[in-house]
């Protein structure tokens, strides 16, 4: 009889997408009879509960070990530590990390004066690299120029299994393993219809409402959205949903605050469950992504167009060039109030024949990005080997 593969799930974190990578990524390894253990922050009951509003079984199919030990103390120090402590204590053939980010930074650069990872991690380390900016030539820097030093010596030495990125364009001047493709995906029903989401939120249905939704990052551009809105932008129609414990910032929540009381904002500043995310983009008319130099690719963009709606993004990167080339919305100037504010009016006015077309570019969008692309581009690349 044949033994199973065991495979090992790295994710320390428990807030933004992190959660709903991880339930893909394991669905697709049982799906091809992998025995799984998930390695995560077990210190409270959080991660558990969120994997469990996202999946109602997941649990029950995988084995669950701590990345923290008794004391609360990350298991060997560091992450890449506490992913060489949890192969052992599991016993797993191999890693898979949903963000490779988590530790590539801080193993890069001693990789660059000489200091291998643990030998327990050779050849068996693959993952998601979200934000590869120390592999990808374009980005400088002596920062990245380090970290690209030591990443070549891991990758000439055989450290990586597989590394998926998310930036086809990146991907294209990777010739060679262990560089594959995955799309960044989007799961659920997004087609309740507008007047049934604005109802259970409490918006009117002649809003044009406007959903900022993610973590409280100032990079993800809240206070950008707030002050072109703050300029002369804002009137009876214009509604502004806010969801995901989006800001701390003690001036924001006051502006949030008054926009509430005028009527023109609805703000769910905290983790919001599965089933409100989608009644957001639902509701919604346009999704904002008003991100400050945001470096890669966005599970946003892959939910708005899952709901059809189009998005007004920053024209950084590949999120806007994503945008611009596959027609999905509309483009601001990089953290630029006033290229916002005008982006924001055409937004408001937008014709005909451009909703026609931001429809189709959307749904075509949304079937490359779907959870069934998703698990059939991983399932397949895993299959190969």
């Amino acid at each position: 009889m044949t033994k199973r593969k065991h495979i090992l799930i790295f994710e320390p974190q428990i807030e933004g997408h992190h959660l709903f990578w991880l339930q893909l990524v394991c669905e697709s390894f049982l799906d091809l009879d992998y025995c799984v253990t998930i390695a995560l922050d077990d210190r409270t009951t959080k991660a558990r509960e969120r994997i469990a509003d996202k999946s109602n079984n997941l649990l029950s199919r995988v084995f669950i070990i701590s990345i923290y030990d008794a004391q609360g103390e990350l298991l060997g120090g560091s992450k890449i530590n506490a992913i060489a402590e949890c192969i052992k204590k599991s016993g797993a053939d191999e890693v898979f990390c949903t963000t490779l980010d988590e530790f590539t930074s801080s193993c890069f650069r001693r990789a660059a004066l000489g200091i291998d990872p643990p030998p327990i991690l050779k050849g068996k380390l693959s993952g998601v690299y979200h934000r590869p900016r120390p592999i990808d030539e374009m980005q400088g820097g002596l920062s990245n120029a380090v970290k690209r030093f030591g990443f070549r010596r891991l990758e000439k030495n055989g450290w990586f299994k597989h590394i998926f990125l998310l930036d086809e364009y990146l991907l294209s001047k990777k010739k060679n393993k262990p560089y594959y493709f995955l799309p960044d995906p989007w799961d659920g029903d997004y087609s309740i219809p507008q007047e049934e989401a604005r109802t259970k939120l409490g918006i009117g249905k002649d809003k044009f409402v406007i959903l900022h939704y993610g973590t409280a990052s100032r990079r993800k551009g809240l206070h950008l959205l707030l002050d072109a809105l703050d300029i002369g932008l804002l009137h009876d129609k214009v509604f502004l949903l806010i969801a995901g414990n989006v800001t701390k910032n003690k001036e924001e929540i006051q502006k949030l605050q008054a926009l509430e009381a005028l009527g023109q904002a609805k703000v769910l500043n905290y983790y919001v469950s599965a089933a409100e995310e989608k009644i957001c983009f639902c509701a919604s008319d346009f999704i904002a992504l008003p991100y400050i130099s945001h470096y890669g690719s966005s599970g946003i963009l892959s939910r708005a167009s899952a709901a059809r709606r189009p998005v007004i993004a920053s024209d950084y990167h590949i999120l806007g060039r994503r945008v611009v080339e596959k027609g999905l919305g509309l483009v601001f100037e990089n953290n630029n109030v006033e290229s916002l504010k005008k982006v924001l009016m055409e937004a408001q006015h937008l014709n005909t024949e451009d909703s026609i077309r931001f429809n189709k570019n959307l749904l075509d969008y949304a079937c490359g990005c779907s959870r069934e692309a998703f698990k059939e581009a991983l399932t397949y690349i895993i299959n190969k080997e």
